[in-house]
């Protein structure tokens, strides 16, 4: 996902904090450090033993910054709060473990997976098409206030049609295309429907 400035990264940045997951033991408060190269996401997460809270882990989600664009198909899970150059946070259980965190890795890996693989997908939303007048734009499917880009019949110097990109006002394959080429959208990130 394309950023133009700090300003515009700060409200995706605020917006995907608002959208991560939260619950089935991410309990935590969502924060989020912005570095040069890359955007840092934390939380906490609450295991449970015999239905009883028993540790706290903290973890981050690393997401790099590479030319002016949000790689989120590069993303990745740390639980190494030295590699964070943060502090752990104490756990309330002393002793061997109870077992609670055996697997948490990949539980993690698969929620934000599947979060990671809803937000590289757009929605093309139909603003105005009557009378010979056609105005969209190009929303996320999970953050529908991001919008990477508007286009309008009324706007010569931004009419696809006119200027060969796409064949038709609702072509959103050939806009997927065009939106890739010219790096507003990754090339893993695509419109995948229409919404008249």
């Amino acid at each position: 996902m394309k950023y133009t400035n700090e300003k515009q990264l700060d409200q995706i940045t605020d917006s995907i904090l608002e959208s991560l997951p939260h619950g089935s033991g991410i309990n935590g408060e969502w924060l989020c450090e912005t570095k040069e190269d890359s955007l840092v996401f934390s939380n906490d997460y609450s295991a449970m033993s015999n239905g009883y809270y028993c540790h706290t882990i903290r973890f981050w989600i690393v997401i790099p910054l590479i030319n002016g664009s949000i790689q989120f198909d590069k993303w990745e899970l740390s639980s190494d709060a030295e590699e964070q150059e943060e502090t752990p946070i104490e756990s309330s259980f002393e002793g061997e473990s109870c077992g609670c965190l055996f697997d948490i890795d990949s539980y993690l890996e698969d929620t934000f997976a599947e979060y990671f693989d809803e937000l590289k997908k757009y929605i093309l939303v139909v603003d105005l098409n009557e009378r010979g007048q056609f105005s969209a734009h190009v929303e996320n499917k999970i953050i529908d206030s991001l919008i990477v880009f508007e286009y309008s019949t009324d706007e010569d110097d931004n009419d696809l049609v006119l200027d060969g990109f796409i064949k038709w006002y609702l072509d959103y394959e050939s806009i997927t295309k065009h939106l890739q080429d010219v790096r507003i959208l990754g090339f893993s990130e695509y419109i995948e429907s229409v919404r008249p």
